[in-house]
């Protein structure tokens, strides 16, 4: 009860007149507290189920991580003016995902569509709605963007998967939104590897997720994402694959199997072991666990075909 009232006071905090939609008299205590915050969680968890408007409600809905971050801080104490703060990172938000629209010149109908979205549910003021409306019809650049709102790791990570979310929309990212990436990871403090293991997981969610996306389920999209995704993959992979060889090595079944496939086919339990044994290792990789692959998707042919040929036992190729 407790833990509920507080959810309802930082709603409460969030949007002054909450209380005038509602037909819950707060003169009451506890159960008008409860049905209070059960009816904005509620509204706040309610997803579109209509397929084509997956990627919208999904980018809708990223809001939500939103309040879980700032509902936190205030639970902590360390803002002042929680409203304000909010208000300010989405408003960076809309502008960073404009120039993410903007970055190879063409605006495609999904990344419109998220756009507008996630604008409807932003609750901004009219004033604000109006200013990052305009970032997105005319054409933001991230030397126009002060990024400092964005201050925490965590901040900093939704700013940059939300705007590979944005690119990603269409299914392929070119050279120009791959270089704004790039330039976004750099001004955000990441890597290249870390921007490359941040593709690969949205990319991954999506063939994880692949039969609950209509609108995705053409071979000829699924083979665009897979070859994509085992092209990160594979790069990913290529830093690591001295340390790779060296849990092969040390894995003395898997050793074994390897130099028993050289002269003998393996029964399906044994390739079955050796895809699990692989799989194991290259969640000893920090990037990779990130990465999270569905398991259904990494077949032994795959494995084969995305690690480097170094980390094997000489002669296993052949």
């Amino acid at each position: 009860m407790q833990t509920s009232q507080s959810i309802g006071g930082f709603y409460k905090i969030l949007d002054p007149n909450i209380s005038k939609k509602n037909i819950f008299s707060f003169s009451r205590r506890n159960q008008d507290n409860f049905k209070f915050t059960e009816h904005v969680l509620h509204k706040r968890l309610f997803l579109k189920s209509r397929w084509d408007y997956f990627w919208a409600s999904l980018f809708q809905n990223s809001l939500l991580f939103l309040d879980t971050y700032y509902f936190g801080e205030w639970s902590a104490g360390n803002f002042n003016n929680i409203k304000w703060h909010k208000d300010a990172m989405k408003m960076l938000l809309l502008k960073v995902i404009a120039a993410a629209a903007h970055a190879n010149q063409i605006i495609e109908r999904e990344e419109k569509n998220m756009f507008l979205s996630f604008l409807s549910s932003s609750n901004l003021s009219k004033s604000q709605r109006k200013i990052a409306m305009d970032a997105f019809k005319d054409g933001i650049t991230l030397e126009e963007i002060d990024l400092r709102q964005a201050d925490t790791w965590l901040l900093k990570k939704y700013v940059l998967e939300l705007s590979i979310l944005m690119i990603w929309a269409d299914k392929v990212v070119s050279t120009d939104e791959r270089n704004f990436l790039c330039q976004l990871a750099k001004q955000l403090g990441f890597t290249e590897e870390e921007l490359d293991t941040s593709l690969i997981a949205i990319e991954a969610f999506v063939i994880e997720n692949w039969k609950e996306v209509y609108f995705l389920q053409s071979k000829h999209s699924f083979q665009v994402i897979s070859e994509t995704i085992l092209q990160r993959i594979t790069h990913v992979l290529k830093k690591h694959k001295g340390s790779i060889a060296q849990e092969i090595k040390e894995s003395k079944e898997l050793w074994h199997l390897f130099e028993k496939s050289k002269t003998q086919t393996l029964t399906d339990e044994e390739q079955e072991k050796m895809r699990a044994q692989l799989i194991d290792i290259l969640k000893s990789i920090p990037a990779f666990v990130i990465i999270a692959l569905p398991g259904s998707f990494l077949t032994l042919p795959l494995l084969m075909k995305i690690l480097p040929k170094s980390v094997f036992p000489s002669g296993f190729q052949d």
